[in-house]
Formats: C-alpha cells, sequence, structure tokens
C-alpha cells in the first residue's frame, strides 16, 4: 500500500503562535498540578502505607526506567497494575504521574509505573517498543519484584491509555514487528486493561468531534500530538503498521486475536471529546464478546480523575477499584 501524501498547507503565523501558547499553557497546568501536589502530606507514600522503589532500569536506555510501589504489609506476589503516563506521547513521565500510582498501591496493588521514549526525537514506535521490552524484562524478573503474573493490570490514561492498550494488542495478537514477537512470546497476558480517557486513534485528528468554544484549543492538542508522534512519513488510515497506534482501527478490522482479549474498565469524561473514543471502543469490544464498562462521568474534563479531591474523580476511582476487585 502506498505511502499517503501530506497536502496540509503551511501554517500562518498568528496560527502558529496561537498553537505554541495553547501548548505552553497545557503543559505548565498540568506540570504544576503534578508537582504542587507533592508539597500536600497526603503525597507522602508512606502515610498510605506504601513502599517506593525508584528508577529501577527495564532495559539499556536512559528511559527504561520505573517504579515500583508496594503495600509495606504485603506478603508474597500482588496482583500488580502496570502504569502508563500520559503526556500526548511528547512530555510528561512516571514522576509527575506519581498520584496514579500511588491511588492504585494505597488499594493493595502493587505498581509499575513506567518511562518510555518520548516524541517528538522518538517517534511511534518507539515508545510501544519500549513497552515491549519492559514485558520480557518482567517476565524474567516477576519472581525477583513478587509480581503475579496471572493477575496483571495494564492501565494509563490519555496517551497512556493508547499506550496500555497497544501492549495489550501486542500480548494478544502475534505480530511481525520483532519487538512485539518478542513480548508475545512471553505469553504475558494481562488480565484487565484501563486505559481512561484515552485516545485511540492518533492518525486521524479530526475524527473526535469538538465543538464550543474549546473546539480549536482541543484540536490543536490533537493534531500537536500527531505530529509530535507519527512517523514523518505519512501513512494511511488503516494501514497495518499503525495498528499499534490506531489502535481502535486495527480492533474494528474485526481479524481474531490469538489470545483472548482481557476484560476492559474505559472510563472518560462528559466534557472530554475523548469520550467518543471510549464509546467507539465499547462497541466494538461488545461485538467481540469482550466484557467492558466504560462510564462516562458527568461534567468530567479530560483526565478529570487526576484531581483526586474533587466528588466525579473520587466515583471514578471507586469503579476501577470495584472493578479491580472483581476481575483481578
Amino acid at each position: 500500500m502506498s505511502s499517503a501524501v501530506d497536502v496540509t498547507p503551511p501554517e500562518s503565523l498568528p496560527a502558529r503562535m496561537r498553537r505554541q501558547v495553547g501548548k505552553s499553557l497545557t503543559k505548565g497546568f498540568f506540570l504544576a498540578g503534578a508537582h504542587g501536589a507533592r508539597v500536600l502530606p497526603v503525597s507522602i507514600p508512606a502515610v498510605h502505607g506504601v513502599e517506593v522503589q525508584r528508577d529501577i532500569a527495564y532495559g539499556p536506555r536512559p528511559e527504561h526506567r520505573l517504579d515500583l510501589y508496594r503495600p509495606k504489609k504485603a506478603q508474597g506476589p500482588l496482583p500488580t497494575v502496570v502504569y502508563v503516563h500520559g503526556g500526548a506521547f511528547h512530555f510528561m513521565s512516571k514522576g509527575t504521574h506519581w498520584m496514579f500510582a500511588l491511588m492504585f498501591a494505597r488499594a493493595g496493588y502493587q505498581v509499575l509505573s513506567l518511562d518510555y521514549r518520548l516524541a517528538p526525537e522518538h517517534r511511534y514506535p518507539a515508545a510501544v517498543e519500549d513497552l515491549c521490552e519492559f514485558v520480557v524484562w518482567l517476565e524474567k524478573n516477576a519472581d525477583t519484584h513478587r509480581v503475579d503474573l496471572n493477575r496483571l493490570a495494564l492501565a494509563g490514561e490519555s496517551a497512556g491509555g493508547n499506550l496500555a492498550t497497544a501492549l495489550t494488542l501486542a500480548l494478544t495478537t502475534r505480530r511481525d514487528e520483532p519487538f512485539a514477537r518478542a513480548a508475545f512470546d512471553t505469553g504475558v497476558v494481562p488480565r484487565v486493561a484501563l486505559p481512561a480517557c484515552a485516545v485511540f486513534q492518533v492518525s486521524d485528528p479530526a475524527h473526535i468531534p469538538v465543538s464550543g468554544v474549546t473546539s480549536t484549543f482541543m484540536l490543536d492538542r490533537f493534531e500537536e500530538m500527531a505530529t509530535a508522534y507519527l512517523p514523518t512519513t505519512p501513512l494511511p488510515v488503516g494501514h497495518p503498521s499503525l495498528d499499534l497506534v490506531d489502535v481502535i482501527v486495527a480492533l474494528e478490522r474485526g481479524e481474531p486475536t490469538d489470545r483472548p482479549l482481557p476484560k476492559f474498565f474505559a472510563p472518560s469524561g462528559a466534557a472530554d471529546p475523548l469520550k467518543h473514543d471510549a464509546a467507539r471502543l465499547e462497541a466494538v469490544l461488545r461485538a467481540r464478546g469482550v466484557h467492558v464498562e466504560a462510564p462516562v462521568y458527568e461534567g468530567g474534563m479530560h483526565a478529570f480523575h487526576a484531581f483526586v479531591f474533587n466528588a466525579k474523580a473520587r466515583k471514578c476511582w471507586r469503579d476501577k477499584y470495584a472493578f479491580l476487585a472483581q476481575h483481578l
């Protein structure tokens, strides 16, 4: 199949300035929130009976590092949540997403929170390749870190939800890419997938309905994400090489997986345009006979569950815990 031709006209100076300002505001908002919350006493893991081992290497690159969160009183192997941070594939880290890991750990789960290579320096499929390399490491080191591979959940929000779902596909479908095949050959299969507020088709930002005063701002962010992460040589929608970034397109083709897909919990906020991607995921998984829950929380914006003092966020976390307790 031939590559698509990029016919996007050059941007005007005002448009470039608008995008840059929006990008800076978005980064500033999320980074300030992540780092600012660290000053609160409740951010200390020990307060919640959680211990943390930081910067464990899972591969040879500097980005191949993870933080391990574990309830202090836990004995033996624990059900484990692998957490993949969001940030539009090009910013944020496990360090900014400490709260997500802590929320799972305080509920009794061991958490492996990962860093991976970021765009645009490292474009697709670099991040997916890193996650697959992590799985190879995990299979070899599960006993050392007391991980129960039979009770494994893959979780992430936004771009991290995309990556967690991409890894789920790589572990359930035998693919040609060497990195994906190496992960598949470990035999590791998640029991649960938890992609929250996730984008499931990156190559076509225009597929996401946006409206109201935030429409231009949101569309800029989706286009910025695609521009940073996707290969510089455009490929048409549906090209097999994009399966592990346009995960919903791959699922909608209807091709059978080699192993059963796990159960999915895919929450979103009613004020988040990406709720449409969650609805699309819910529809295709139900059509495949996969157990899926995709609750929409009234008034929730993108990544609303990060604001854990908010009633909507607390309800979302309670629902996550209930899902994990039932299925993991």
